[in-house]
């Protein structure tokens, strides 16, 4: 019975890998085929790696999920409880034995024991499933993306499906995969509702992706709101008169900048000192880990006058830090070529003074706004996860969050450039 399980899984997995192909895919189909192979090849190369290992957080919590799982056949109504449990603490006779106890790890630990049941406690089947999912939102937020700047260029693709960085982090490891899946599913339905297509299960489907993404990085739902809600009021204001590519870029500044000062006012949370103290605190909790000097770069000092320019140096190693000399580690190397590689490639198209290039693709006033919202969405939550990130490899892995839309800017500006250039 567990074998003709396990051959279902993978005939289920298959049928799924054909009805992309042949169905989904129809434009770059031979790109995006290719794509999703890789995709489940790194799935199952890193639950091969982590079950064969044993190391790691996501090894660590689907131990304890396969635990829930055997208690849903044992128990379903202690299951079910567990389930709903805000935490552990509520039933210890039957949490007492899972690996972590923390709000965030207990509820990965529930997520993933969808999965051990699905799965029948497979972690390999597992990994591959997170993986297509994954890809698949992958795929619709680039697909988001071209829409709503009005590109066909496969530099979007490029970007989201075959940065290095993603093709690893987001395979099989859970907290990336799902916060991928939620993002394509809020990409979606953003795709339809430039379409007119908006109906009463897309808002129950956009309130479940965001309660997803508050569990997976707590600031991300509300950025994304944000800027869907500035991009709304942008529409809104281009009906009314059609804007110009000034007063889009001056219009969807301002209200980027008044939201994130009028957050700080109204959240304790996000007022200045309140960072500065987080800062203070995260760099403190470093320096004990750590005899790097060159780390303490990521954070401020509370007493400088110089804030803005340690913001910087904040803001830049969360893009390009830790380079190849600052690697503790084979990852932390290798993720480290990515990094000076994508430095490099800036460094080569910058529009320098000497160059003819236009900073800006002509774009219609809309895709500017769309463009500048992405932007501004980038920085703060690079700026946010450099913020609270106490150590170089925590920060590789959540680069994974907005790595793909950095790559993507950079390729399709070069893209452009390559195109409009005079022969």
């Amino acid at each position: 019975m567990l074998w003709f399980w396990l051959l279902l899984q993978i005939g289920l997995l298959g049928a799924a890998f054909c009805a992309c192909v042949f169905w989904w895919f129809s434009e770059q189909r031979k790109l995006l085929t290719l794509a999703l192979a890789i995709k489940l090849l790194a799935g199952l190369a890193l639950g091969l790696f982590y079950a064969r290992t044993g190391g790691g957080d996501s090894t660590n919590l689907f131990g304890s999920a396969c635990q829930l799982a055997s208690l849903f056949w044992q128990n379903p109504q202690a299951y079910w409880q567990v389930l709903l449990a805000a935490s552990p603490k509520a039933y210890p006779e039957w949490t007492s034995s899972l690996s972590q106890h923390d709000p965030r790890a207990f509820f990965f630990i529930k997520y993933l024991s969808f999965w051990a049941i699905f799965t029948a406690q497979s972690y390999y089947l597992t990994s591959l499933w997170q993986s297509f999912f994954a890809f698949l939102g992958l795929y619709q937020t680039a697909r988001c993306v071209m829409c709503f700047l009005n590109s066909r260029s496969k530099s979007w693709y490029l970007a989201f499906l075959y940065t290095p960085s993603i093709v690893f982090w987001v395979s099989g490891v859970s907290k990336e995969s799902l916060y991928w899946a939620c993002m394509g599913g809020l990409a979606y339905v953003a795709r339809q509702s430039s379409k007119g297509n908006l109906k009463f299960w897309h808002m129950l489907f956009i309130a479940g992706c965001f309660w997803l993404l508050w569990q997976t990085k707590y600031h991300l739902a509300a950025f994304l709101a944000l800027g869907a809600m500035i991009q709304l009021f942008v529409r809104y204001l281009n009906k009314l008169r059609p804007l110009k590519h000034k007063e889009a870029l001056v219009l969807v500044t301002l209200c980027w900048l008044g939201a994130v000062f009028g957050s700080q006012m109204l959240l304790r949370q996000l007022s200045l000192e309140q960072l500065l103290y987080t800062l203070d605190r995260n760099r403190e909790v470093m320096l004990a880990k750590s005899d790097l000097a060159e780390v303490s770069l990521l954070y401020f000092d509370r007493f400088s006058p110089l804030w803005f320019w340690e913001a910087f140096q904040l803001l830049w190693a969360s893009f390009f830090a830790p380079a190849c000399w600052q690697a503790q580690n084979m990852i932390q190397f290798v993720a480290g070529l990515e990094q000076t590689a994508a430095l490099a490639f800036l460094v080569w198209i910058f529009p320098w003074p000497s160059s003819k290039h236009d900073f800006w693709p002509k774009k219609t006033a809309l895709e500017w706004s769309f463009g500048l919202s992405m932007l501004f969405f980038v920085l703060l939550l690079a700026f946010l996860t450099g913020l609270a990130t106490p150590n170089w490899g925590t920060l590789v892995r959540y680069k994974a969050a907005y790595w793909p839309f950095c790559i993507g800017i950079l390729y399709s500006y070069w893209s452009y450039q390559s195109r409009t250039k005079p022969a």
